[in-house]
């Protein structure tokens, strides 16, 4: 399991038949996502995601029906009559991050090894690295011995 948000940052892709969906989790809490369809044609969306209880939510992700196993197909079929929301209609995503021989993966059908997986890490921002933004200090001075066969550094701060 995936603990730090900092660890999701990155390009997913996700691939099912001649299908693909591109996801880019940013640090700045936006996604987007591009569903290559089967038939070539390219769709983009985007949306937010907030990180909780080790964990990603995603406000409104989109895995359409072409990505789906068939028990996601069925499910969906009587999603009407059972007043429930279709997995496969744009909606909230939740799902924790998962670490498969240093590949983070994002399960999305996990019944059907069905998830995306990190093609590309993302850089990690400054205030994640450190915690919080401080003002920068000027640049140390190097004091070069000269007197010497061997080279003496000294920093100056």
């Amino acid at each position: 399991m995936v603990k730090s948000e900092s660890d999701v940052l990155g390009e997913y892709e996700l691939k099912v038949g001649k299908g693909k969906i591109e996801l880019k989790i940013l640090p700045d809490r936006s996604f987007s996502e591009t569903i290559f369809w089967p038939t070539g044609k390219a769709e983009n969306r985007s949306g937010k995601w907030l990180w909780a209880e080790n964990g990603i939510s995603f406000d409104q992700l989109w895995i359409p029906s072409e990505f789906a196993p068939d028990y996601i197909l069925q499910a969906d079929a009587s999603a009407k009559e059972n007043k429930q929301p279709k997995y496969t209609e744009p909606g909230h995503w939740f799902m924790r991050a998962e670490k498969h021989w240093g590949t983070v993966t994002l399960p999305i059908f996990p019944d059907a090894d069905v998830s995306f997986e990190m093609v590309r890490p993302g850089a990690p921002s400054f205030r994640a690295l450190c915690g919080r933004v401080e003002p920068q200090k000027p640049a140390a001075q190097a004091l070069v011995d000269t007197s010497s066969p061997f080279s003496v550094v000294s920093a100056i701060a």
